[in-house]
């Protein structure tokens, strides 16, 4: 997840789900700043963790209901927060790709 703030840093410290998924901690990987004229543009890069079970859970209730979309709220220590959505696609893209990982992974 990335999040861009004008003029002030967003500090993320947890994300809300508006779906069944609990809220939990997100951790800031990275952040950069650009200044011109006078403003600054905050770029920071966070991330957050569900489980593939999770995962599968929220994709079969989406698809249960007819919901193209779960949104989020991510909580900033700075006190202000970033709203976000994923894709009912992005989340089948997510739960392909750890398919795979869990497929190739020998342990």
């Amino acid at each position: 997840m990335n999040s861009v703030l004008y003029d002030v840093w967003l500090k993320p410290i947890s994300v809300t789900f508006s779906h069944t998924l609990t809220t939990r901690n997100v951790n800031r990987i990275d952040f950069d700043v650009s200044c011109s004229y006078g403003t600054c543009i905050h770029y920071e890069d966070m991330v957050f963790e569900f489980s593939p079970d999770e995962l599968n859970a929220v994709i079969a209730a989406m698809e249960e209901r007819g919901e193209r979309v779960i949104n989020f709220r991510i909580k900033g220590q700075s006190g202000r927060d970033r709203d976000g959505r994923f894709h009912i696609n992005e989340l089948k893209a997510f739960q392909e790709a750890v398919k795979r990982t869990m497929l190739s992974d020998p342990s």
